[in-house]
């Protein structure tokens, strides 16, 4: 998976809509400390073997109890095109960013 390209080991990832943890286990095992989101409970919980926290809500309302600059990246993969309003979405995630830190998206191609 291309997305693991962009993370180094040891680095601190907050992964938003983490679902039941398949891509997280992955990056757990890479070296990576990962934190999530997930609006769905029993994904979360599920999640919850590969993270060292998982948040529950929706990112658009919730409130997000992170340190600022505390990530080295940031994942969002699959999740815009769920969210109401992406930028807002972003805006809200960008302070958790590290300087030099990456946001990371991938989205469906709409062709498939």
């Amino acid at each position: 998976m291309r997305t693991l390209a962009y993370l180094r080991p040891g680095e601190k990832v907050l992964e938003v809509g983490c679902s039941s943890g398949a891509l997280t286990e992955r990056i757990t095992a890479m070296g990576c400390q990962v934190t999530g989101i997930e609006v769905r409970p029993e994904a979360a919980e599920k999640a919850r073997r590969f993270v060292e926290r998982v948040l529950v809500g929706d990112l658009a309302t919730m409130p997000l109890p992170l340190p600022p600059s505390s990530f080295d990246a940031i994942l969002l993969i699959d999740v815009l095109e769920h969210v109401v309003d992406p930028v807002e979405a972003l805006r809200r995630l960008f302070p958790f960013l590290r300087e030099g830190g990456r946001i990371v998206v991938a989205i469906p191609n709409v062709a498939h």
